[in-house]
């Protein structure tokens, strides 16, 4: 069975006026790869991430598909987190409009990763879903970065929750500008 989630958040987004919409080159396929791993995008191995859980790349079955997907398992005592290497400059009234097709078990989501203009890290923003057995997820989200005033950078995620895995394609992420009245309304 395939859930859809998120419209309401899109819907919000483009009542307040969202324009300017700019793709972001996330290669959301997988197909630049080397040695069996994305050139692209890699496991974040934080400290508070470990033990690190197991990535895989394989070639999605539907043979209309040009793309590979990635396949995230955590274990029981962390998540497991998959970032682009690349970070995308934002602005202050930006968001992030993250779409994937996701097959899985356990809790999976997709976020950002939000930074400062000096590349700290001031957290993130994510959306999530829980299944009961290998069912699919449809996410079509916008994630504001209003939370985040000094946000200057952010970095496209993918999440496996703790005892869970997560099969993710046809991965894309556009950044919107939010016009200026409607990101100062609260």
């Amino acid at each position: 069975m395939q859930k859809f989630i998120g419209i309401g958040s899109l819907l919000a987004a483009v009542c307040l006026g969202a324009v300017a919409a700019e793709p972001l080159p996330i290669d959301g396929t997988f197909l630049k790869v080397r040695d069996a791993k994305s050139q692209t995008w890699s496991v974040d191995t934080d400290k508070k991430l470990e033990p690190i859980g197991h990535t895989e790349l394989f070639k999605i079955k539907d043979p209309a598909s040009t793309g590979n997907a990635i396949r995230l398992r955590s274990t029981k005592l962390a998540p497991t987190h998959f970032v682009t290497n690349d970070y995308y400059p934002v602005g202050e009234y930006d968001a992030c409009r993250l779409q994937a097709k996701v097959f899985g078990y356990g809790t999976v989501g997709i976020g950002v990763y939000v930074y400062d203009q000096d590349w700290n890290y001031l957290g993130s923003v994510t959306k999530s879903a829980k299944f009961a057995d290998d069912s699919g997820v449809v996410f079509d989200v916008m994630l504001s970065l209003r939370k985040y005033p000094k946000a200057a950078f952010i970095r496209v995620l993918l999440i496996a929750d703790r005892e869970s895995q997560g099969n993710f394609e046809a991965v894309a992420a556009t950044l919107d500008q939010v016009e200026a009245a409607a990101g100062q309304a609260k």
